[in-house]
């Protein structure tokens, strides 16, 4: 039941970042120094790489299983409008 939450098969960290003692870089430091065996995804809009991993600007850069970016939402969850069309 767990499984996905304490075994997951990748890490997106938001805000990952070059500066040393940063959370973000910690924390990729971390799951390189323990082998972590997923795949990690560093979001930084502004790097090509944290600690030699590519980063991402935006979690909807990722690629997804399928090679193709993923959608921001699971399957079968509503997706909301962009706030200029709500209001009309």
């Amino acid at each position: 039941m767990f499984d996905k939450l304490f075994s997951p098969k990748s890490v997106a960290i938001i805000g990952a970042s070059q500066k040393a003692l940063s959370i973000g870089n910690v924390i990729t430091k971390n799951l390189l120094k323990y082998e972590y065996k997923g795949a990690i995804y560093p979001i930084n809009p502004k790097a090509d790489e944290i600690l030699g991993i590519k980063a991402y600007p935006s979690i909807l850069d990722v690629p997804g299983d399928d090679g193709r970016g993923r959608q921001g939402r699971h399957q079968g969850q509503r997706q909301s409008r962009p706030q200029e069309e709500v209001r009309g």
